[in-house]
């Protein structure tokens, strides 16, 4: 069973009516599938063997205000344990890809406001954000007063009557890949938890990132493994935990530190509730991970202790991420699961410097992971963007010895890692491309060069590398003040490079009309190279997806530059696989051939379009759907030795120099087709992750 949450057009227009909808008993799991949006009040989940699950990890928020100093309607203030934007109550509910959070405000203003109250038996979380200040994340009973809130919902979590000194549970939880933001005890309960891979951020006022209460006799408490610890506090002012009461039971195995963590780890409470060895670590690493400093009494595990600390101990016989391992499927059609892993595998930086080709593979890794979840694409970007940006936010191997604006679309990537890690690097690197494009040359019309190389030229490619990355920073910490000038670009691009009578773009232009290739009375080269094409709708597709709609004209022009180029490059689709060749409008030139980078590249904007709202989904989805699936069935293929390959790449295409690659169809169908390539590659997941979007 499964049942739709939209904004618009869905089953439900909230969670709560979803889960209401269902029946109070169930054989199989029911799905609640979330389309991206905004869904503001709280939620209860109080259903067994349900599984809500977002369509994009950062799109979908559910948000609710409600904080400890409220007053209910009896005049007595909420309290800690009626804060909560989300409740699950009931066993075996899976939440993934999505983010949870409670916007009441800093702790010292409105005190507690809980995120999520997790209260069920067997609850299982991946690949969430879970977002507040004070006490985000409570995993425990039920208590008396929050049932009589909560009713008529009947319940089978567990029911305690004060979650302090709290009887022996058996209830669990488990989370993996998770982001859990707060800051004063901010992951806090009796119940048996574990995490796995998750990032815990801690914010800028400091405090302690956990408060267990284990009961007494119970064998384990929270368990920590291969977690990122990290921070926007003062360095040293983030402390492991310390002890909701006395007999607390927190483990942090393999984990990494940064310098926000405290040199003393755990810290006493008060004089009764004291760290004791079962608040203890194991081979930590990381700039807060050095032991020499760490509290007298906070255990030091040997590596026989550590190892007898696993999932299934600390779960009682439950097992959650064992069943995880394996979950690395992306898409069920053939060969695409083992292709991905296989090319992630074995990937090797396309160039030694810091480069536009790896930011195509590593913006399909990001698409993937928001759209899928599979941790496996999240690595992979993280361990390539730790390998290239220096702590210190440098990128030692960035080209500064030419303007290129193709080396700016990697800085993409710079806004996933900062979001993913919490990591000033990144941001600091954000700032770094910023002031190399304040000195990048430009055309009078106020366009970027597209390289030093080639002087007051415009290829459609620039718009792609640089644009994209403009927006996301503008509007995260420019104060979107660079909106005029990205739109001014895009028209020029329309006015220097638009063939209306063809509804497509050429390749490039030399405004100074000197290149061989040009135009000697337009500038514009010759043809229309499919690649360069795609780069400029994928450019358009980021664009409106990162801007603030609120900025209504300047988001109104990308719209309607995009549409008119998604109308004009639909015109001269292959009929039979719906795709594109090479060069795109002469299908009868022998030697032509259905490219895979640029096919792509129209698909992914196109698939991104219908859910942005801007194309309209019934003439156009069913169609990118069936193109997708046409690419993949006719381009990824078993070579020789059973390795699936992504063929018919063009490995690359220009103009000039000079006299050199002169725009003709000839040269564009002599440049050689490749398999894996990662201008193909890249493109072609950023595609599938919209084809399994619009799959919902």
């Amino acid at each position: 069973m499964r049942l739709i949450v939209a904004k618009r057009g869905g089953d439900f227009a909230t969670v709560q009516e979803a889960v209401d909808a269902l029946s109070e008993q169930a054989d199989a799991v029911r799905e609640i599938y979330i389309k991206d949006g905004e869904y503001r009040g709280r939620v209860v989940v109080n259903k067994p063997r349900v599984r809500l699950v977002g369509e994009s990890r950062d799109g979908v928020v559910l948000v609710h205000d409600a904080h400890a100093k409220q007053l209910n309607p009896d005049g007595a203030a909420r309290g800690t344990f009626l804060s909560f934007t989300l409740l699950t109550a009931a066993p075996d509910v899976t939440v993934e890809n999505l983010t949870v959070r409670n916007d009441a405000g800093d702790g010292r203003l409105v005190g507690q406001a809980v995120a999520v109250y997790a209260a069920g038996d067997r609850g299982l979380w991946r690949n969430c954000r879970l977002e507040a200040h004070q006490d985000t994340l409570f995993c425990g009973p039920l208590m008396e007063k929050v049932l009589r809130d909560i009713a008529p919902y009947a319940t089978d979590a567990e029911v305690a009557p004060f979650v302090g000194d709290c009887p022996p549970t058996r209830s669990r939880q488990a989370f993996v890949n998770c982001r859990i933001r707060g800051d004063v005890d901010f992951i806090f309960g009796p119940y048996r938890c574990w995490f796995e891979g998750c990032a815990l951020v801690m914010n800028a006022r400091g405090g302690w990132y956990t408060a267990a209460n284990t009961p007494e006799a119970q064998p384990h408490g929270m368990a920590f493994r291969r977690c990122h610890l990290t921070g926007e506090c003062e360095p040293g002012t983030a402390y492991l935990g310390r002890p909701w009461r006395r007999f607390a039971r927190t483990a942090f195995l393999e984990c990494e530190m940064d310098a926000c963590v405290s040199p003393l780890g755990f810290m006493d409470w008060d004089e009764d509730r004291v760290v004791t060895p079962r608040l203890a670590e194991w081979r930590s690493v990381g700039d807060g991970a050095d032991l020499r400093g760490r509290h007298p009494r906070q255990g030091r595990l040997t590596d026989e202790e550590a190892r007898r600390i696993t999932p299934a101990a600390v779960l009682a016989g439950w097992d959650p991420i064992d069943d995880t391992k394996g979950h690395t499927e992306v898409c069920a059609l053939d060969g695409v699961n083992g292709f991905i892993e296989r090319y992630l595998k074995d990937y090797q930086p396309y160039k030694h410097y810091w480069n536009y080709e790896d930011g195509c593979v590593l913006k399909g890794c990001a698409d993937l992971y928001r759209a899928t979840g599979n941790a496996a694409c999240r690595d992979f970007v993280l361990r390539y963007m730790e390998k290239f940006v220096t702590p210190d936010g440098s990128i030692p191997n960035f080209p500064l010895d030419k303007y290129n604006i193709d080396s700016i679309n990697c800085g993409k990537l710079l806004f996933f890692a900062l979001d993913e890690t919490g990591d000033a690097r990144y941001r600091k690197a954000a700032d770094f491309h910023v002031e190399r494009l304040k000195t990048h040359p430009r055309c009078a019309c106020g366009n970027f060069w597209h390289k030093e190389i080639y002087p007051e030229q415009i290829w459609l490619d620039g718009l792609y590398m640089a644009q994209p990355f403009r927006v996301e920073y503008d509007m995260r910490f420019g104060g979107k003040r660079e909106a005029a000038d990205v739109v001014r670009q895009f028209e020029n691009v329309k006015r220097y490079l638009y063939v209306p009578e063809k509804g497509l773009y050429v390749h490039a232009c030399d405004v100074a009309r000197q290149q061989p290739w040009a135009n000697p009375e337009t500038g514009k080269s010759a043809n229309f190279w499919l690649r360069s094409m795609g780069w400029y709708l994928m450019a358009l597709a980021d664009c409106l997806e990162l801007m603030d709609e609120q900025l209504y004209e300047h988001w109104r022009a990308l719209r309607d530059l995009f549409v008119e180029a998604v109308a004009g490059i639909a015109k001269w689709r292959d009929p039979e696989s719906g795709l594109w060749y090479q060069v795109i409008d002469r299908a009868d030139v022998e030697g032509n051939y259905i490219e895979t980078s640029g096919s792509a590249m129209a698909v992914y904007a196109i698939l991104k379009g219908v859910r942005l709202g801007i194309l309209d989904s019934e003439t156009w989805r069913a169609d990118a759907v069936s193109a997708f699936e046409n690419l993949t069935a006719l381009k990824l293929k078993q070579d020789e030795n059973g390795d699936w390959r992504l063929n018919d790449i063009c490995k690359v295409a220009g103009l000039g120099p000079g006299a050199q690659r002169d725009g003709s169809v000839a040269y564009y169908l002599s440049e050689p087709r490749v398999a894996d390539d990662a201008k193909g590659v890249g493109p072609w997941m950023m595609a599938l992750a919209e084809y399994r979007r619009a799959q919902a």
